[in-house]
């Protein structure tokens, strides 16, 4: 197992600590969350659904184009999702959606702009022209979301808008803008494939005249020697039928360009002398007739009204018989164009059974197959042509929109629930990682290991916690009395724990000194209510009760407390000795006895208007302590708070060790550090400097169920 458990106790410990911490940021987050969220202006999305049809199917032949579904479909689905979010789409958006005129999206002066206007550094000009639909791009390109639905054929299309009827309208005209762009690109791709036969076709005619024109040629070179041949008179006849059916196929092929010219551009008088029709002549007199009279009437006329009716009639009935008479001309040039196909065949199988040379044989069946190729390929650019025209006026697009967006009755964001639901669970983290910051690095230390790394010195042991014992008489029993009380408790123990740590330092540090001299231990800690008193009074009882003479002195002039500790007065103390109020001979008349142990103390109870490090840097004092080195053992002496006031730090000349004490979870780091140095720099190099910590909670160490255990067996 690990050496480094998980302390559940420990971790409890810290949060109990710093629940007002915690809960402090909890709110605190929760409000200013509450107040970002309630001051955001809402947003409403709407979706509108489009499934994109891979299968390019045609109008013209609905099955051509159904098959299977392949691996290119998805890539097309996706190549979808990037046209409906390109710039032409999202410009005719704007032009369908009316978005130039919508506050929402209508361009507005800058925050950059609005700053430097203010302080004058120049004139805010609101965008126009194509900076205004960059503009206006730029903001729906944000305010729409297009994704696939995962592996299907759908697209969704998303709008976020501040109201719920923007969103819906934007994202419906979204998805139209894309579907007539598509119809746009399939019919484009179409009229580009006719731009580009279309010259095709006029080089193909003149191919097929010319190729008619070279056989006719030929005929008309050798019909004579042909006539000559006996059964071959008839030759002329077909020659001239021939010649006469092209003839007739060229001017009513004529005659339909300039009629269907005519009735494209509504020219209806050339049209009735084109067609020399007597019915299209009579209608377009009629309407001539209408006409003169309408031009003749004002426009509010009520006559006029009716003529115009009459007028419309008069050109629909002239459309529909002139096409029909188009129609007709149309039939008579593929009559005659038929017929020429078969004369020319006709001719051509008359000359092949003929008795004529081989070469002029030869000739004529080339010039024929020239002819019916030319022709050929004419018949099939016009047939696809014609295929594509109809094709222009029958594109559909491959996309459908499958579920109009509606406008939402909620709003999209802020998600107001989750947002608070996150920011608590930030601040739970956040107040649980501050405090534990805050007690393993910025607070005080709840653990000798964690004062141990961070001093880098070590650290004996742990003081327990006691509890406060009110004594019969009213007074407050000193913790320190458990070492009389309690020796074998958990706290006498590390007591002696501590001396003993002390004693062996001391030992190293002391080898081939006076033994016969006192050592000096000094009890000094970083601030106040440390508890420095009564570990100054426990570890001299300690001493005490090993059956050393022990002599502890309260050198706590501004606020001595060891009079209370001990429950004893002394009329004179360390104060007016030190004043010189107390001769060389009644020195001892300021040493007092503990009345639990052998131990003898130096009171201080009363205050002196002398600055207090002036008394203990005087003479008088360093003779105390020297006097006290040849009566005594051990000479404990109780210091102020070393961080705080500088009587402490001059009574570290004395010391041959020192006793550093911190209280538990109280104490800052930092204050102990700066303590520690300011320690450091007072004493010599070689002067022990022991470490421990006080009001160790006793649930905080675990191996006081062994000690007791271990005195329970016995």
């Amino acid at each position: 197992m690990d050496e480094q458990e998980i302390d559940i106790r420990a971790i409890l410990g810290v949060l109990q600590r710093h629940a007002r911490m915690i809960l402090l940021v909890i709110v605190t987050v929760l409000v200013a969350t509450g107040g970002v969220v309630y001051s955001l202006k809402p947003g409403y999305t709407a979706t509108t659904l489009v499934y994109v049809d891979t299968a390019r199917k045609d109008l013209l032949e609905p099955d051509a184009g159904s098959g299977v579904s392949s691996s290119a479909d998805n890539a097309r689905v996706d190549s979808e999702v990037e046209i409906v979010r390109s710039v032409p789409t999202l410009h005719r958006v704007i032009e369908q959606a009316n978005l130039l005129s919508d506050p929402e999206f209508m361009p507005r002066i800058g925050m950059r702009e609005q700053l430097m206007a203010f302080f004058r550094l120049a004139d805010p000009t609101l965008a126009t022209g194509d900076q205004a639909i960059n503009s206006i791009v730029d903001q729906l390109r944000q305010a729409i979301s297009v994704q696939r639905r995962g592996l299907t054929y759908l697209i969704a299309i998303s709008a976020n808008a501040a109201s719920p009827e923007t969103a819906a309208r934007i994202a419906n005209a979204t998805a139209d803008a894309y579907i007539a762009l598509q119809i746009q690109s399939k019919t484009q791709s179409v009229l580009n494939s006719l731009q580009v036969l279309e010259p095709r076709i006029a080089e193909a005619a003149k191919s097929l005249a010319a190729s008619e024109g070279a056989f006719d040629n030929f005929v008309e070179d050798n019909v004579d020697r042909l006539t000559a041949q006996p059964g071959f008179e008839n030759i002329a006849d077909l020659r001239d039928r021939l010649t006469e059916a092209t003839s007739e196929r060229e001017r009513l092929s004529g005659v339909l360009e300039n009629a269907s010219q005519n009735l494209a551009q509504l020219n209806y008088d050339q049209l009735a002398n084109s067609l020399q029709s007597e019915a299209v002549a009579s209608l377009e007199r009629q309407r001539s007739a209408l006409l003169a009279r309408l031009n003749a009437l004002a426009p509010e006329n009520n006559a006029a009204v009716d003529l115009r009716g009459d007028l419309a009639n008069i050109e629909q009935q002239l459309q529909a018989t002139a096409g029909q008479e188009i129609q007709s001309l149309q039939q008579q040039v593929v009559s005659y164009q038929d017929q020429s196909v078969a004369l020319r065949e006709q001719v051509r199988q008359t000359f092949m059974a003929s008795n004529l040379p081989p070469e002029i044989l030869t000739s004529i069946y080339e010039l024929q197959q020239n002819a019916a190729l030319a022709r050929s390929n004419y018949e099939r650019l016009v047939a696809r042509v014609n295929d594509l025209r109809a094709q222009a006026d029958l594109q559909i697009a491959d996309s459908r929109v499958v579920a109009t967006a509606t406008p939402p009755s909620s709003a999209s964001f802020p998600n107001t629930r989750l947002i608070l639901a996150l920011a608590a669970l930030v601040a739970v983290g956040l107040g649980v990682g501050l405090a534990f910051i805050v007690d393993n690095f910025i607070g005080g230390f709840t653990s000798t290991d964690q004062l141990e790394t961070v001093t880098r010195r070590e650290v004996v042991t742990g003081i327990p916690l006691q509890k406060p014992v009110r004594l019969d008489d009213g007074h407050i029993a000193s913790a320190a009395d458990q070492v009389i009380n309690a020796p074998i408790s958990l706290y006498s123990e590390s007591w002696r724990r501590i001396r003993l740590r002390i004693d062996q330092r001391l030992a190293q540090t002391n080898k081939g000194a006076d033994t016969h001299r006192g050592q000096v231990i000094v009890v000094t800690s970083s601030l106040p209510i440390e508890g420095k008193t009564t570990a100054a009074l426990s570890l001299a009882r300690t001493y005490a009760a090993a059956g050393q003479r022990v002599l502890i002195i309260d050198a706590d002039l501004r606020k001595p407390s060891l009079h209370k500790q001990l429950n004893v007065t002394s009329s004179t103390g360390l104060n007016e000795f030190l004043a010189g109020e107390v001769s060389a001979q009644e020195t001892t008349s300021i040493i007092v006895q503990d009345p639990l142990s052998s131990l003898s103390a130096v009171l201080s109870s009363n205050q002196n208007d002398l600055p207090t490090e002036h008394l203990l840097t005087s003479k008088p004092f360093a003779r105390l302590v020297d006097a006290a080195r040849q009566t005594f053992d051990i000479i404990i002496i109780d210091t102020p708070p070393a961080g705080v006031v500088v009587d402490g730090i001059y009574l570290m000349q004395f010391a041959d060790a020192v006793l550093f004490l911190t209280r538990y979870a109280s104490t800052t780091q930092r204050e102990v550090l700066h303590a520690l140095r300011t320690v450091d720099r007072a004493i010599s190099s070689d002067t022990p400097l022991v470490l421990a910590m006080t009001q160790q909670p006793v649930r905080s160490r675990a191996y006081h169920y062994t000690y007791h255990s271990y005195y329970s067996e016995s």
